[in-house]
């Protein structure tokens, strides 16, 4: 029985997606989200990527997007365990936002990692953020 959840857990950890975001789409020039992509599946060429979640042309502050939207609701479903993000901005432009989305991800089993902008700044903006928001409770 053990061997077999250890199996289901590594199975939908092995799972990737992937999530661009870019606030402007200018005609002519190459698209923001479409380096982002390339770097992001640059990163996971070892993966197994289920699945690449866009939202271009949409304001970082904004959380009802149809890509991030999208994102949060297969993460409830367990199809990926993995999520790759260019930098913590691309997900939110709000700590507090950011941190929400941190949480809900974690809630449903998935780690998230930055190709940039991860490190232990983002941890201790975020943990700050935490700390503000239950002060305020």
């Amino acid at each position: 029985m053990k061997i077999q959840i250890i199996k289901v857990i590594m199975k939908k950890l092995l799972k990737t997606a992937l999530y661009a975001r870019c606030a402007s789409k200018e005609e002519n020039k190459p698209s923001p989200v479409e380096s982002q992509l390339k770097e992001l599946r640059e990163a996971c060429k070892d993966s197994q990527i289920v699945k690449e979640y866009v939202d271009e042309a949409e304001n970082g502050v904004d959380l009802n997007r149809s890509g991030l939207r999208r994102l949060l609701k297969d993460a409830k479903k367990g199809l990926f365990g993995t999520l790759y993000v260019f930098d913590p901005d691309r997900l939110s432009r709000n700590y507090a936002q950011l941190l929400q989305i941190l949480k809900e991800l974690e809630k449903n089993g998935v780690k998230v990692n930055f190709l940039r902008g991860g490190g232990p700044e983002l941890q201790f903006q975020l943990m700050l953020c935490n700390s503000m928001a239950e002060y305020e409770k």
